[in-house]
């Protein structure tokens, strides 16, 4: 009888043990589940922190590259403006001669002949045209950075592949686009002309060898220029492309730009 007792107590000892273990281990999961779903709540908010932070520093990364393209095509306008002055006005620029001795600047201005006049208006005509096209020319560059962007990911000619959802950013690119090849095509006949007639002009007052090759010279600063400005506005008119006519390489702008992605 003694030993049947012992075992039943026995039995409800073992009962008792496997029950505690059992909300032991049933505490301990739960505990371990609040500490995972503590864990993951911290992660997605310190991720979501972090998206956010990563998505104002970008924002902030293209303000500043927009600004820096800005202030690279405004320099590189100075200096074409320069260039451009020197290459169309060669009845000036060009050493010729005046009884003798290098012409002054006074002297090639007054030219006391009806086709030295004439010339020299060809001249102010052929500047007041390059004055249009970089009219023109600047205007759609500071569009292009305002409303488009450049990304090595894709190709240069990437853009007309996503601008059709942007139409008013499409008809405004295709409206400078146009003004651009045409402006490009009567500076480039404007820009023959002034070359001919001025030719002929300088080489009836030949001074020296110096005059070949200031004539020359004043043609190079501008032939590169015209050539790529051609090329640039032909391809961006026949494809909607966005080439850029100041940042070289090449350089297309072949995207939608961040801030105005949906907001066209």
């Amino acid at each position: 009888m003694s030993d049947s007792i012992n075992n039943t107590q026995e039995d409800i000892s073992d009962i008792d043990l496997t029950q505690t273990n059992s909300l032991s281990d049933t505490n301990t999961t739960l505990s371990d589940t609040n500490i995972l779903n503590n864990t993951s709540d911290l992660e997605e908010g310190t991720l979501t922190q972090i998206d956010l932070n990563t998505d104002t520093e970008y924002k902030h990364m293209t303000k500043d590259q927009d600004r820096e393209q800005m202030i690279k095509v405004y320099f590189l306008f100075l200096i074409e403006i320069f260039k451009v002055a020197m290459a169309s006005f060669l009845s000036m620029s060009v050493i010729q001669n005046c009884e003798g001795s290098v012409c002054s600047y006074s002297e090639n201005i007054s030219r006391h002949s009806i086709y030295g006049d004439f010339v020299i208006g060809i001249n102010g005509l052929n500047i007041i045209a390059f004055a249009v096209l970089y009219f023109f020319e600047f205007n759609r560059e500071m569009f292009l950075i305002e409303y488009l962007d450049i990304d090595k990911r894709v190709g240069d000619y990437h853009l007309p592949n996503v601008i059709d959802g942007y139409e008013n950013i499409k008809s405004r690119l295709n409206r400078y686009n146009r003004i651009y090849f045409h402006c490009t095509r009567i500076l480039l006949f404007l820009t023959a002309i002034n070359w001919i007639t001025s030719g002929i002009l300088v080489f009836k007052s030949f001074y020296s060898f110096k005059t070949i090759t200031s004539f020359v010279t004043n043609i190079l600063l501008v032939i590169t220029k015209l050539s790529d400005s051609f090329h640039i506005s032909k391809e961006s008119y026949k494809h909607t492309y966005g080439l850029s006519a100041y940042i070289k390489e090449y350089t297309s702008f072949n995207v939608i730009d961040k801030d105005h992605i949906n907001n066209s």
